[in-house]
């Protein structure tokens, strides 16, 4: 039977050795680290304030502050009642520009409503609108002898114009223009 060795290259066994030394590395490092962290404790306070029973603080030369109740506003507090006074104040205003362009619109109507009227009382001779029709004479219908009737000359005939005249070329002729007249 067959044996079978195992094989390496001499890469892995080297690779296996660095790799053994990096644990153990680690675990060197992660041992600091945690004996570092059990013998860490705080300063003790100074003498000054811990521990002494002479030690008495100094009171403050200031009052005690205290807030004001009456002007106890936010800053967005006042943001927003500014803003209510402007809105206040802007919705005003545009109210008052509106009523006056209203009633600027409606004097000009009337204004104008004042010269149509005006317009229409003159007559169109003095520069008015007004049409007055002119009466009509009551010589021309009066009487059987003043009514129209037929005429008794001759019906006229029309001259044709140039613009009906057509020319074309006779090929039996030698090409000479004869000239046609359609009506």
């Amino acid at each position: 039977m067959t044996e079978f060795d195992d094989f390496e290259l001499p890469g892995d066994a080297q690779h296996k050795a660095e790799m053994a030394q990096r644990a153990a590395k680690l675990v060197l490092e992660k041992e600091h680290l945690e004996a570092q962290h059990n013998s860490f404790h705080a300063l003790p306070l100074p003498p000054t304030t811990f521990g002494d029973p002479d030690f008495v603080p100094h009171p403050s030369e200031r009052p005690p502050l205290a807030p004001l109740q009456d002007n106890l506003m936010a800053a967005g507090d006042k943001r927003s009642e500014a803003r209510k006074a402007f809105d206040a104040a802007t919705k005003k205003r545009l109210a008052a520009e509106n009523a006056a362009r209203e009633a600027l619109v409606a004097s000009r109507e009337a204004n104008e409503d004042r010269e149509y009227q005006a317009l229409y009382t003159k007559p169109i001779e003095s520069g008015g609108l007004k049409f007055v029709a002119k009466p009509v004479p009551n010589t021309v219908y009066e009487g059987p002898d003043l009514l129209p009737g037929p005429s008794s000359s001759e019906l006229t005939v029309p001259v044709t114009p140039t613009v009906l005249k057509r020319q074309t070329r006779s090929s039996t002729v030698g090409g000479a223009m004869r000239v046609e007249i359609s009506n």
